[in-house]
């Protein structure tokens, strides 16, 4: 399985993604996404794509009514921004992807990237240098 790239710029880990949930992000969807994110210490937001850029509204990924009224549809492509640029700010941009990739709204895998294999296999490569 192919990892998706992560970009560090700004202070911000950010991933795109595009909501393959058959039915978008859902209020229960927005719950859970809320509960997963409460679990980073600092802030979680995303943009949706609309005509062609990314829309200035930032939605706030701990706040259900925030997620909720992104309305992000089945194909919504979003911009995930993860305040760090740690390891731990990409696992989490991986775990969110992850879960908008997905195809059930209602019952959301955060774990589909394994991302502690992936930083074993990263510690390797370095040592291998």
């Amino acid at each position: 399985m192919k990892i998706p790239k992560t970009k560090k710029s700004d202070g911000y880990t950010t991933i795109d993604a595009i909501v393959r949930l058959n039915d978008g992000i859902t209020l229960r969807t927005a719950e859970q996404i809320k509960r997963e994110c409460e679990n980073y210490s600092k802030g979680i937001f995303f943009q949706k794509e609309e005509n062609g850029g990314y829309a200035p509204e930032k939605y706030d990924c701990k706040r259900i009514l925030d997620i909720a009224s992104a309305a992000a549809f089945n194909k919504t492509k979003i911009r995930i921004f993860i305040e760090g640029e740690n390891n731990k700010a990409k696992r989490f941009a991986l775990r969110l992807h992850s879960a908008l990739a997905g195809i059930d709204s209602y019952h959301l895998y955060f774990g589909r990237y394994n991302t502690a294999a992936y930083d074993e296999k990263a510690k390797e490569f370095r040592a291998a240098l």
